[in-house]
């Protein structure tokens, strides 16, 4: 009498593949095996040595509704709950922007700025998601604080949890705040990944992101541009001398985001490309006064 399909991992993990494949999701063997791994416990090298292993009921029926969710393009870090960025995991809901890759560029751009790791430094995130941003930079700057501003109370919630399970707790706060409504002090550090993408674009950007990730987080307004000039027209107030703000920037966004910031009198210092060879992200400050003798 044959074996029921999908009794074995190795045949389940092979066929749950086969099928996000057929249905046009991008990585199929690959998300195939981390709901297979979440279902099971199990690490990767686990699971390579545990092809014979037979699932239990359980866990088959576990691993099945993962794959339907999946196929109806529910991204793999919403039903795991959980997304790795800057080598740190963080927990993500349907009220957080998942963590991406790109946003890695934002990092490197602070720590190229500001090398000496040791320094007391204060850091702004503003519309800070998951807190991805700003706890990475509290990881590398053990001596830094930080606040953390959203205008969503859930994901407000789910950064405090993050900073929590990253130990960043006792030197990170979090307000609810639209932009610079509820901030009060001044910054040697101003990161932001705003949201970029023009309004009626949002409906034509994989149905992962159009269907699962946050609005709030996603629309930019007409031309993508609204959040940056909202930043731009009160950053000011907010920077310590020598301060630098990093802005993340949405595909070929570098003129129009340079435009704004230079026309609120800000000297815009570098632009950095993400892996792909996109600019990325702004760096800017107040054009510093030259002593002359």
């Amino acid at each position: 009498m044959p074996e029921p399909e999908n009794k074995y991992l190795k045949t389940a993990w092979k066929n749950a593949a086969n099928r996000l494949r057929k249905a046009g999701v991008k990585t199929p063997l690959l998300d195939s095996r981390l709901l297979l791994q979440n279902v099971l416990g199990i690490t990767y090298e686990q699971l390579l040595v545990s092809a014979t292993r037979e699932l239990s009921d359980e866990e088959s029926q576990g691993f099945e509704s993962y794959i339907m969710r999946r196929l109806k393009r529910e991204p793999v870090a919403k039903i795991l709950e959980e997304k790795e960025f800057w080598g740190l995991k963080f927990k993500t809901t349907q009220a957080t922007l998942d963590p991406r890759p790109d946003t890695e560029t934002l990092i490197e751009s602070v720590l190229r700025n500001f090398k000496d790791k040791e320094r007391p430094f204060k850091i702004l995130d503003l519309g800070t998601g998951t807190g991805c941003i700003i706890i990475s930079l509290l990881k590398e700057y053990p001596n830094a604080t930080g606040l953390g501003v959203d205008k969503s109370l859930d994901a407000l919630q789910v950064a405090r949890e993050n900073s929590e399970k990253n130990n960043t707790a006792n030197r990170l706060d979090f307000v609810q705040s639209d932009w610079f409504s509820n901030v009060t002090d001044k910054y040697d550090i101003i990161v932001s990944n705003p949201p970029y993408i023009k309004n009626d674009s949002i409906q034509h950007l994989s149905e992962e992101v159009a269907l699962f990730e946050p609005k709030l987080a996603l629309e930019g307004g007409n031309e993508g541009l609204d959040a940056y000039k909202n930043i731009a027209e009160k950053i000011e107030g907010f920077l310590n001398p020598h301060a630098k703000a990093f802005f993340e920037l949405g595909k070929w966004q570098e003129e129009p985001v340079a435009e704004i910031i230079n026309k609120k009198g800000f000297q815009v210092a570098e632009v950095w490309e993400d892996l792909a060879g996109v600019p990325r992200v702004m760096v800017f400050h107040k054009p510093f006064l030259k002593v002359v003798k």
